[in-house]
């Protein structure tokens, strides 16, 4: 290669390293050296005053109110069956379940859980007793019975009258529809356990577990050995005690 053609291509290659700002063409010095035309200035003038008012500001219109889903939506979307009924009977002062339901059925991953008593309840107590059977007492079955859950034996629910079938004692909560008696309890594998007694060792496990558990979810937990009244079913209630609410599990 002659000694030409070698310094062309290392100035090719030195050019090449440049950006592309620093290569400034005899187009571009001659432009640089060329000032530009200013236009004219024209005169500062002020702006009268507009004359327009000022526009009044508008008032914050409301927040939309998002209606909370009513209690049989949420029944429908926990996957609780039921059937609505009229208010029932109160005649007692101080009974009434104005939300009245009958309890048919609870939905668990794994299938329906019975209730074939059909309780009648209030909705609010409907609700928690069925997220109670299906987050809890379903998935119990499964590890200690090894079976799924497909009945539970309750009383009626409600019942207007005082606590302990005592005329003259405060109204019970089965008089608002705030508790159910459970009295047994059905598996896949045609086992029933009652609460007044158990069989095996499993069914023992499964119903002393249940009724600790169930101080989580409900403000009254009584059964065998609590008193005579509850010898032969566990009582469930979701009645408020006190100011400070306080549970009673016995």
């Amino acid at each position: 290669m002659s000694r030409a053609a070698s310094r062309l291509l290392t100035t090719i290659y030195l050019l090449a390293l440049l950006p592309p700002s620093a290569i400034a063409t005899d187009r571009d010095q001659k432009n640089a050296s060329t000032p530009l035309p200013q236009p004219p200035r024209r005169p500062f003038q002020a702006q009268p005053p507009s004359t327009q008012p000022a526009p009044m500001p508008q008032p914050a219109l409301p927040a939309a109110k998002s209606e909370a889903p009513s209690c049989g939506n949420r029944l429908r979307s926990a996957g609780i069956v039921f059937e609505e009924s009229a208010p029932p009977d109160a005649p007692i002062p101080g009974c009434g379940a104005p939300e009245a339901v009958l309890l048919i059925s609870v939905a668990t991953p794994k299938g329906q859980i019975e209730l074939s008593s059909k309780p009648l309840v209030d909705c609010a107590y409907a609700l928690t007793f069925g997220e109670f059977l299906r987050d809890l007492a379903a998935p119990l079955s499964e590890g200690v019975m090894k079976a799924r859950l497909v009945a539970v034996d309750t009383g009626p629910g409600y019942e207007c009258r005082g606590r302990n079938g005592d005329g003259s004692a405060k109204i019970s909560a089965h008089g608002k529809g705030l508790a159910i008696d459970v009295s047994s309890f059905s598996f896949s594998d045609k086992r029933r356990v009652l609460v007044e007694r158990q069989a095996g060792e499993e069914g023992a496990a499964f119903v002393k577990t249940l009724r600790r558990a169930a101080c989580g979810w409900f403000s009254t937990v009584l059964g065998p050995g609590s008193d005579d009244h509850h010898a032969s079913h566990i009582h469930l209630d979701i009645e408020p005690h006190g100011s400070n609410g306080y549970r009673i599990c016995q």
